[in-house]
């Protein structure tokens, strides 16, 4: 469909497919999760200490996609893009990257009708999950006089292409990940490096939101192809005798 002035508004998509005291405690876990030290940290609640072997001074902490570290300028659209939004709704940027409309035939025209896009859809994500509060967010892009929404994972993807710099990782994990998160102040619960090109990641998943609620630790890669690979999972925080209701 076109926007104002006979500027595009596209959806630029085509594909349906993508490539506290220290009381040694023992913690029961199915096969596939690690073994751990519990200590306990209030009177129903246990967490397991980090695996031993893991140095964390080979990792920097995981920050959230606000942080001004981040540049933003390094992430490479699979297609030819001037300039590229995080948002929300249809004013609320989030991250930013580019130059707006610079090679459109009518940059006012363009910034108009590019700044008017927006998605009722968005990335979801869990309600625990930590990010801003408001609707859904999305991804829009500009290029010559085409305006484009990218709003669903797989769209997301196909804007993205490979997943080749610590920010594409960091966008792809916020948002696609079907329920990692890392805090943002501590290693042991939110790290990132690059190894041979991927990138390998200490992150936390809610389990069981009821007797036990439960949440595991996991090391996980990031393949360039958008893969999240589960290396380890272990128990990181157990707390008995009690639910969470959404």
């Amino acid at each position: 469909m076109s926007g104002t002035n006979g500027h595009p508004s596209d959806v630029c998509y085509t594909g349906d497919s993508l490539p506290a005291k220290n009381t040694p405690l023992t913690i029961s876990a199915a096969s596939n999760v690690d073994a751990c030290h519990a200590e306990v940290f209030t009177g129903t609640i246990t967490r397991c200490t980090l695996w031993p072997d893991i140095d964390l001074s080979l990792y920097e902490v995981l920050p959230s996609l606000e942080d001004k570290t981040l540049n933003w300028e390094t992430v490479q659209p699979a297609e030819a893009t001037d300039y590229w939004e995080l948002r929300r709704g249809s004013g609320g940027v989030i991250v930013k990257a580019g130059d707006k409309c610079k090679t459109a035939t009518n940059r006012e025209a363009c910034i108009v009708a590019f700044d008017a896009l927006n998605s009722a859809i968005g990335f979801s994500a869990p309600s625990y999950f930590p990010t801003l509060p408001g609707p859904p967010p999305f991804v829009v892009s500009n290029h010559g006089d085409r305006n484009c929404v990218w709003d669903t994972k797989d769209k997301l993807k196909v804007f993205l292409g490979d997943i080749n710099s610590k920010e594409e990782a960091i966008l792809w994990l916020w948002y696609t990940s079907s329920g990692f998160f890392g805090a943002r102040e501590d290693k042991e619960k939110g790290a990132i490096r690059e190894v041979d090109g991927e990138y390998e990641l200490i992150v936390l998943k809610n389990v069981s939101m009821c007797e036990p609620v439960q949440t595991n630790r996991y090391l996980i890669r990031i393949q360039p192809s958008g893969k999240f690979v589960v290396l380890r999972e272990q128990i990181y925080e157990q707390e008995t005798n009690t639910c969470i209701i959404a």
